[in-house]
């Protein structure tokens, strides 16, 4: 999965949880290896860190919006097992987040079309949510 699915199906997840913000956060990071899971088309390190910029810039000026820094940090947590593997290219880093990766390898990038349209829906139902609720 690209990392702006991973880091807003995350927030998503979590803003479904407004009153219980540890169980959305779990869920948030949870909701990683589920996407991952689903076959998909993988992206070249460049587009994924441009992603991941403008995406945390979305979720960013949302968190400021709704006073919920938590909505971030489940951004973050959405794609955090791809930054271990990344940034901490352990043995275990390595098993934990394959074990849950398709191994079904996508070559055709028009298989992008529907990951593309599920973070637009994404982003948009986050952009709905007016506020957290206390």
């Amino acid at each position: 999965m690209n990392t702006a699915t991973h880091m807003l199906a995350a927030a998503a997840v979590y803003s479904c949880f407004p009153n219980q913000k540890p169980i959305g956060l779990t869920l948030a990071l949870g909701s990683h290896f589920l996407l991952d899971a689903i076959p998909h088309y993988e992206l070249k390190l460049p587009v994924q860190s441009f992603l991941f910029a403008a995406t945390s810039l979305v979720l960013v000026t949302l968190a400021a919006r709704r006073r919920d820094p938590g909505l971030l940090l489940a951004g973050l947590l959405g794609t955090l097992p791809d930054m271990l593997v990344l940034f901490l290219p352990q043995p275990l880093v390595i098993a934990v987040h394959k074990w849950s990766h398709s191994s079904v390898r996508i070559r055709d990038m028009r298989m992008l079309l529907p990951e593309a349209a599920a973070a637009v829906v994404l982003a948009g139902y986050l952009a709905s949510k007016r506020t957290a609720a206390k």
